[in-house]
């Protein structure tokens, strides 16, 4: 319905059903704001239920030009006009109205050293209440090295034991100036990609979220807010479906030594996510790189690659690890470990930066029979020059093997790990070898 005068402009009706993906098609209004209303009839036709309104503000395509950062129909997101597969890391440090303490950083950890990764955001999330001479600087640095900023936003309402805090002028006149005015002073920093406003918080704080949402949204026009759900909270993902624009979850499966953990529980709660936004948001995981208990210690490498791909595969448009700072890479004091560690992330994320073209083209249905039962989950990718992308990870942690019924025959097949020949396809049919929790990234022609 058009919001100013309320008349309805596209009306359906469905059958009450208990669950539903109801579609109503609105390419004929012209640009306008409007509103979204769902209601559920009784059979005379009296409401007897209804759900918040949606808004709606349709624009022409080019005011997309505009916008420091907006995501697609598909969930990708457009950075700079640039469509873009995330890959972010958190981070802690001090503040400084200097470029050069940021990237120098102490001991030479700093935005220089970040970069050696192709990581195109990040979140500090100690500059949440920093002097915004400081942050502009901080964005300043960040943008030259390819990298766009969430600033940590999750403690501006009085609730949170920070508050006080805050030495902004704003927040003295209450948490929505607050909101936006933090909201129009970065949001006109190009290096702005938006807003870190919420960290494992249960569902109860979903209306003050949503609150500060609003404000944010209307102070900083292109820009995103990102959550991140887990800690038990995990389940209460559609709860939170329209309080930000992104959502995330973190599971950290390491807890044990390499061999006794449940790695598959990065793909189950990529597609929890998945389910909670209906596809309809962008998904953002987060993964473990730290030690969560000293038993489990570090990810190693294949680990790493492993908890990235199962992500990928179940639809994730984003990676964000958890952390180059304060318990995470920043406390490994021995230099020659820290090194190593920060090493291995850099080739992981490189492999997955290489392959973003594929990672952002529509998906396709490559298989259309599997042997495993479901305990192979598979992404299929089609490009315009023929080849045909099928990454592919076992839920299990013990071998498999696989065989898939591909749509369209492979003549052949190369292993995008190795660089080699993959496993011979015989026309249509094709079969794998998984190991557990194994990966499997092939390029098919």
């Amino acid at each position: 319905m058009d919001e100013a005068t309320g008349q309805a402009r596209v009306s359906r009706d469905w059958e009450a059903a208990g669950a539903r993906t109801a579609e109503l098609d609105a390419t004929a209004l012209p640009p306008g704001r409007y509103l979204l209303r769902t209601e559920l009839l009784d059979a005379g036709g009296a409401g007897r239920a209804a759900y918040p309104d949606y808004r709606i503000v349709k624009l022409p395509a080019r005011a997309r030009e505009r916008l420091a950062t907006w995501y697609d129909e598909r969930n990708v997101l457009h950075a700079g006009g640039r469509p873009t597969f995330v890959l972010g890391l958190y981070t802690t440090s001090g503040y400084s109205t200097t470029r050069s303490s940021y990237a120098a950083g102490a001991d030479g950890w700093g935005n220089d050293r970040i970069a050696q990764a192709p990581i195109n955001l990040l979140i500090n999330y100690h500059l949440g209440r920093a002097p915004m001479p400081a942050l502009g600087v901080y964005l300043d640095d960040l943008y030259a090295h390819g990298i766009r900023y969430l600033q940590t936003v999750n403690f501006y309402h009085p609730g949170d034991g920070q508050y006080r805090e805050i030495e902004y002028p704003a927040a003295r006149e209450g948490e929505d100036e607050l909101n936006h005015w933090v909201a129009r002073t970065l949001g006109a920093h190009r290096g702005l990609a938006g807003f870190y406003v919420l960290d494992e918080q249960s569902a109860d704080m979903v209306p003050t979220v949503f609150r500060q949402y609003r404000a944010l949204a209307a102070a900083a026009p292109g820009s995103v807010t990102y959550g991140v759900l887990g800690d038990g909270k995990e389940r209460q993902a559609p709860l939170w479906r329209d309080a930000m624009d992104v959502m995330g979850l973190d599971p950290y499966p390491i807890v044990d030594r390499t061999g006794r953990n449940d790695l598959a529980m990065v793909g189950e709660w990529t597609r929890l996510g998945q389910e909670a936004v209906k596809q309809s948001r962008p998904v953002w995981m987060v993964l473990q790189f730290f030690p969560l208990t000293a038993a489990g210690g570090w990810p190693s490498e294949a680990e790493l690659r492993a908890m990235s791909w199962m992500a990928i595969v179940e639809g994730a448009r984003g990676l964000l690890y958890w952390s180059f700072g304060e318990r995470g890479l920043a406390w490994v004091k021995d230099a020659r470990e820290r090194e190593q560690r920060w090493a291995e992330l850099v080739r992981v994320t490189k492999e997955i930066k290489a392959l973003e073209p594929v990672l952002l083209a529509p998906d396709a249905a490559l298989v259309s029979r599997e042997s495993s039962g479901g305990a192979v989950r598979t992404l299929g990718k089609a490009m315009p020059d023929g080849a045909r992308y099928l990454f592919a990870y076992n839920t299990r942690n013990a071998p498999i093997r696989v065989t898939w019924t591909l749509v369209e025959p492979a003549g052949e097949t190369l292993d995008l790990a190795t660089g080699r020949a993959g496993p011979r396809a015989e026309g249509t049919t094709l079969t794998a070898e998984l190991g557990p929790y194994g990966v499997s990234r092939l390029r098919l022609r």
